[in-house]
Order: structure tokens, then C-alpha cells, then sequence
């Protein structure tokens, strides 16, 4: 299986009247990056909620959020007298420094109290969460992943569909190269010889040089245009491309060096080849071969 590396999940569950709702969403990353977002009350769980994303994703960033209510739970409140004296007076010292009036006794308390840090929820770090409330979190948690392992999956399945088109393609771009290769050395040693021939003639130094030693030379250079072994190899990486994309698993990370060979070969292509239909051939396989380094990005 070809798993992509965005996707999202989500899941809720409930227990009388506790209530968690988890999702989970993957986003492409060179590796694995998990960030966990947890209520106060079950800040406790981040240890445990990290090693369960790990056994489902293996590469991408992952932001877990979970949100949690349990209606017999009273939340617990505490004013905080100190705060709400440093506002009032620091207020008044305002009022004085703009020459204002000073407010009467009776002003209304209700904006003080909505001041930050006045009231502040009661801090229980002694509170140790219920089996039943790990496992109802961490059940939900599991099931969000799984939704969202089966979407990795689906987008996954397309985007190696897509990947084995364009090796498709790119194939028949080799061909058209593999078909036309053999009579570059020819006829880029028949043009060198009469280049030659005519130089020499202009030179009149044709009888400085043997026919059979000009024709070693021109050889050695037609055989630099040679491109059978560039051409064996990239079909070779296509062959295991393939074969990646059908074995499945973390296929991202191999594809994308596989892919930047086939680039590399294709480069070796053209600049030896010096021949006006091999290059054009060449532009396109470049083309398909930078789709696809596109596509893998986006595998794990």
C-alpha cells in the first residue's frame, strides 16, 4: 500500500456524560513531526498520545487536537484579590494623571472582574485522570487515526496511478531516444570526417595524415555520442520505480533519489547526444521527470 502523506481524521465518542473528540490531520514534511494539542484536564496523556500517532504515521507533520467536556465536572474558579487591588489602583493613578474626576465608590465591579488574571481557573496538579477516562481518549485517538490512515490510503492509491502514467510516459520518450540513438555515432562521425577532410584540404596537409589513422580518431570521438549505456540505466530506474510503487510502504524517500538519477541521466542524454531530435525527446522526458519528483514529494 502507497500511503500519501496529507490526510485527516476525526472521531467522536461519548461515556455517560463525558464527551472527547479527537482529529487528526498529516501534512507533507521531510520527516516525522508530531504536535499534540490537549485540554488542561488531560495534559497527563501527551506521553501516551505520541508513541500511538508514531505507530500510524511514519513520515509528515501531525497535529492531533482533542477536545474534552464532562458535564459532572463543576469547573472551579479563584479570584484573585491581589490582581483585582493592583488594577484598582493603578486605575486610579490614570484617572489622577489625566486630571480627571476620581469615580465615585459605586462604580460597577463587573469590568474589573473581566480583567485578565482576575479570575483564574483552580489549578489541580495532584488530579490523576480515571482508567475510564484514558482509555475513552485514547480509544477516540485510535479510531481518528484510523480514519484517517484509510484516507492517507485512498489519496495514496491515486497519486501512485498518476505516478505509473507518468512513468508510462516517460518510457515511450525513452523509446523514441532508444530508437534514434544508434545512428547518432554514425552520422556524427561521417560529418566530423568530411569537417575534417575539408580542413585538410584547405590546409594541404592531407597527405600528413593516413585515411585509416583519421578514421580511428573520428571514431573515438563519434563513440563520446554513444548513449546506450545513459539509456539502459534509465530504463533500469524505471523498472524499479515500478517495482517500488507496487511493493508499497515508505515509498516517498526512494522514489524521490530514484527520480533525481533518471533527471541525472536524462541531463547525460542530452549533452551527448548533440542531435536536434534526441534533444526535444530529452526536453519532454525532463518534463515527466519533474512531474513526478512534484507527485513523490507528497508520498511517505
Amino acid at each position: 500500500m502507497i500511503f500519501s502523506m496529507t490526510g485527516f481524521g476525526a472521531a467522536t465518542r461519548e461515556d455517560g456524560a463525558r464527551r472527547v473528540t479527537v482529529e487528526v490531520r498529516t501534512l507533507n514534511h521531510r520527516y516525522l513531526k508530531v504536535g499534540i494539542k490537549l485540554p488542561r484536564a488531560l495534559a497527563s496523556l501527551e506521553s501516551e498520545v505520541e508513541p500511538i500517532v508514531k505507530r500510524h504515521v511514519r513520515r509528515g507533520s501531525v497535529s492531533v487536537t482533542c477536545r474534552y467536556k464532562d458535564d459532572h465536572t463543576t469547573p472551579a474558579f479563584r479570584l484573585d484579590l491581589a490582581a483585582a487591588q493592583s488594577y484598582r489602583l493603578q486605575i486610579l493613578e490614570l484617572w489622577k494623571s489625566l486630571g480627571l474626576y476620581e469615580p465615585s465608590g459605586h462604580d460597577r465591579i463587573e469590568p474589573l472582574l473581566s480583567l485578565p488574571g482576575v479570575i483564574r481557573p483552580e489549578e489541580d496538579d495532584d488530579a490523576t485522570l480515571g482508567d475510564e477516562i484514558q482509555s475513552l481518549v485514547l480509544g477516540t485517538l485510535e479510531e481518528a487515526l484510523g480514519v484517517m490512515v484509510v484516507a492517507r490510503q485512498q489519496e495514496g492509491d491515486e497519486l501512485a496511478r498518476v505516478l505509473l502514467e507518468h512513468g508510462d510516459t516517460l518510457e515511450g520518450f525513452v523509446d523514441t531516444v532508444a530508437k534514434r540513438a544508434p545512428e547518432i555515432p554514425k552520422l556524427h562521425r561521417d560529418r566530423l570526417l568530411q569537417r575534417t577532410r575539408a580542413l585538410l584540404q584547405e590546409l594541404k596537409a592531407e597527405n600528413d595524415v593516413t585515411e585509416s589513422d583519421l578514421h580511428r580518431e573520428l571514431c573515438l570521438l563519434a563513440d563520446k555520442a554513444d548513449v546506450a549505456e545513459e539509456i539502459n540505466r534509465l530504463k533500469t530506474h524505471l523498472q524499479r520505480y515500478r517495482a517500488i510503487l507496487k511493493e508499497g510502504g515508505e515509498a516517498g524517500r526512494k522514489l524521490d533519489f530514484l527520480s533525481q538519477e533518471m533527471l541525472r541521466e536524462a541531463n547525460t542524454i542530452g549533452s551527448k547526444a548533440n542531435d536536434s531530435d534526441i534533444a526535444h525527446a530529452v526536453v519532454e522526458m525532463k518534463v515527466e521527470i519533474e512531474r513526478m519528483k512534484e507527485q513523490v514529494q507528497n508520498l511517505e
